[in-house]
């Protein structure tokens, strides 16, 4: 992504949008939950084929771009990675329950993906550590989970046309400890996402794109 205060700001990212449709009672909810989690694993990875990776397709959304730090090189921004997959031990049938095609419950018990900021400043945690960020879970098994938070990244500087430079950031997004054979990231979109975005007073956004290294 890129700003302009005249700056320009280049972010890598990804997330997704849903629409929910609840149960019709109580109970179907809990038959859910209790037929679907009795014997669920949540330490092993959600494939059939254990030979074969996991499929994790990624959306970045930009909220807002909080501050850039021309002599710490770092950039501030609130974000969210969406990320949707398909675990084959979480289909079901809605006419058992009440016609429920969506349900959302809590991350504790479910295996989620952890997506690192590689060149983050202020701590080597997952993005959206310190909350809770509810998954959902669609009758067909996708998954569909979204955490996000403020994202402290470092981003080199060139300040040769100040007050009236631009500068390109690359956010740096992956699944870390997992190699290809075990779990493969996709952009959803070509660009990050700007439905919940923020103007900055000072920076314009001027670029932004998302894309996969391989």
């Amino acid at each position: 992504m890129r700003f302009q205060s005249f700056g320009v700001l280049l972010i890598t990212g990804i997330v997704t949008c849903m629409e929910l449709v609840y149960a019709q009672s109580h109970a179907d909810v809990k038959k859910l939950y209790t037929d679907l989690f009795t014997d669920y694993k949540k330490e092993i990875l959600p494939t059939a084929d254990q030979s074969k990776p996991l499929e994790v397709g990624v959306t970045f959304y930009m909220a807002s771009f909080n501050s850039f730090n021309e002599v710490e090189e770092t950039i501030s921004l609130t974000a969210a990675v969406g990320m949707n997959w398909v675990d084959p031990a979480l289909m079901w049938n809605p006419s058992l329950y009440g016609n429920l095609y969506v349900t959302i419950i809590n991350p504790k018990d479910l295996w989620l993906p952890q997506i690192f900021l590689t060149n983050r400043v202020d701590s080597m945690n997952p993005v959206g550590d310190d909350t809770m960020f509810f998954p959902t879970i669609v009758f067909t098994g996708e998954v569909i989970y979204s955490p996000g938070g403020i994202l402290k990244a470092k981003c080199p500087t060139d300040i040769s046309k100040f007050p009236f430079d631009s500068q390109t950031c690359t956010l740096q997004l992956m699944p870390w400890g997992f190699v290809q054979s075990n779990l493969l990231l996709s952009s959803n979109f070509d660009k990050a996402q700007l439905d919940f975005f923020s103007a900055h007073s000072d920076w314009n956004l001027l670029e932004y794109s998302t894309s996969v290294v391989k």
